[in-house]
């Protein structure tokens, strides 16, 4: 499961991203590449401990990027940013360790708590590291990387749901499944249970409810400061609303939204807080 800022369109990731100063812009743009490279050793075709080993090699990198003794250091973007913006090695980390668990192949959540540790590690933790870029600080700005890390991750899990079943990923905890009377554990047959619409709009609503405390958040915090924050927050909102109004059916699609709409999207976020 990609980091939310890296599984929405890259046009809205780009719009937002746009209307920060230039090195900002740049060093959020050294962290999108690394989250990339990342989630690309998760996804990609090599065997499950040469995964992990490259992703532990990354760990490594930071360490010494961390600790001023890598060899390029201050030579490419992403030690730039790392040491420029006080990156924190756990916040990078986290990400790291998301991926491994997208690495070992199929994947189950078994509960809610074991979700939110995944949601906390892929998209709350991008959050953080996003929060030293854009200057932002304080208790809000940490329950804001939480609580809207959440929400978007949420609805890339209930956008992507055919996705990562056919890739043997059912981001649905199992208790919540269980539940709602579903008894398989096999991603195919999750998806043509008739008792998975409810499990899904209980899903669906969890995840109304984090963007309504991010939004929440967002009102102690500068309005200048978020206006990258507002528009990724508000075209997820409206992939999920869509999702909702559509209805929660197999075969479960992807949803998007079209250029356009992005446009008006992000002009509202940009000029109102």
């Amino acid at each position: 499961m990609v980091p939310p800022s890296l599984h929405a369109a890259p046009s809205s990731f780009y719009w937002a991203m746009r209307l920060l100063p230039h090195d900002k812009r740049e060093a959020i743009f050294e962290i999108y590449s690394f989250c990339r490279s990342v989630d690309d050793i998760a996804d990609g075709d090599l065997a499950k401990e040469d995964k992990i080993e490259l992703l532990d090699h990354w760990k490594h990198r930071i360490d010494d990027i961390m600790d001023g003794t890598e060899a390029v250091a201050f030579s490419d973007g992403f030690s730039r940013t790392v040491q420029n913006y006080r990156i924190d090695r756990d916040d990078l980390f986290a990400v790291i360790d998301g991926m491994k668990s997208d690495a070992v192949g199929q994947v189950t959540m078994n509960d809610m708590d074991e979700l939110n540790i995944y949601m906390d590690r892929v998209a709350s933790a991008v959050g953080k590291i996003s929060n030293r870029i854009f200057g932002l600080k304080g208790e809000a700005a940490n329950d804001l990387a939480v609580n809207l890390g959440r929400a978007l991750q949420l609805t890339n899990i209930l956008r992507d749901l055919a996705e990562d079943a056919g890739d043997g990923r059912v981001y649905i905890p199992l208790s919540l499944l269980r539940q709602n009377s579903i008894t398989s554990s096999e991603p195919a047959e999750i998806l043509q249970d008739d008792n998975l619409p409810r499990a899904l709009e209980q899903m669906a609503t969890l995840a109304q409810e984090y963007f309504n405390k991010a939004g929440n958040n967002l009102t102690e915090l500068p309005p200048k400061k978020t206006r990258p924050v507002r528009i990724m927050k508000a075209v997820y909102k409206r992939i999920l609303e869509k999702m909702i109004n559509r209805g929660w059916h197999y075969p479960y699609a992807g949803m998007h939204i079209n250029k356009f709409e992005k446009i008006i999207i992000a002009a509202r976020a940009a000029l109102f807080a």
